[in-house]
């Protein structure tokens, strides 16, 4: 019997040796188990940092565009204004360009109208005398008094939309390449007018000449 009991408690020995060696491998387990959701951890919160990190950097770079967009707006503001030194170069070309534009203008129609003024044919609808229709025929191109009104709407419409769209800030972008070419496109057709009208009276010199020839001749 003692024998037995001895076996008995050895088996039991061995039985609860077994049982912790067990529970130290699950241990270990759940240590290694553990250490490795500490390291996801760390991993997960330094990831969490960098991106706080970013969203701050990226706060920071809208913080100083809208910062910057501001001043360009206003910076626009500022070389929109006519006071003094305010003017870029871009706004001085087309102030130049449309001043020399507006003379010409002017000096064009004071010149058609000196040669209207001391022309001998004013009498252009051919009943005898000069009046208010003769200078409708000459100033107006023959317009009738429906066809004046309606030029007058649409030069009404048409400045006070300009007028909106400059105070807007959107038609100043895109006065200075309309001016430059309207510039390019005058002297350039100044000049073949010109060239265009001198040699036409060169060749009606000539015409006449040859004519007065044959006559000279017959």
């Amino acid at each position: 019997n003692v024998l037995q009991e001895n076996e008995r408690l050895q088996r039991e020995v061995a039985r609860t040796r077994a049982d912790d060696a067990q529970i130290r491998r699950e241990h270990a387990t759940a240590l290694a188990s553990d250490a490795i959701a500490r390291a996801e951890d760390a991993k997960l919160r330094a990831e969490s940092s960098r991106l706080r990190a970013k969203d701050d950097e990226l706060r920071r770079q809208n913080d100083r565009l809208a910062e910057q967009l501001q001043r360009a707006i206003l910076s626009d503001a500022a070389d929109d204004s006519v006071e003094g030194e305010g003017l870029t170069a871009q706004s001085w070309t087309s102030l130049i360009i449309g001043v020399f534009l507006l003379v010409w203008c002017c000096s064009y129609t004071g010149l058609q109208a000196y040669r209207f003024m001391h022309d001998d044919k004013h009498d252009l609808d051919g009943d005898g005398d000069f009046d208010a229709s003769d200078i409708r025929e000459k100033v107006c191109c023959g317009l009738s008094n429906k066809g004046l009104k309606g030029l007058a709407v649409v030069f009404l419409i048409a400045g006070c939309g300009f007028g909106l769209l400059y105070k807007a800030h959107i038609i100043q972008d895109f006065l200075a390449p309309i001016a430059m070419i309207l510039y390019l496109a005058v002297v350039l057709g100044w000049l073949l007018y010109i060239v265009v009208v001198d040699h036409w009276d060169q060749m009606m010199k000539g015409l006449t000449g040859f004519l007065q020839l044959v006559e000279d001749v017959q």
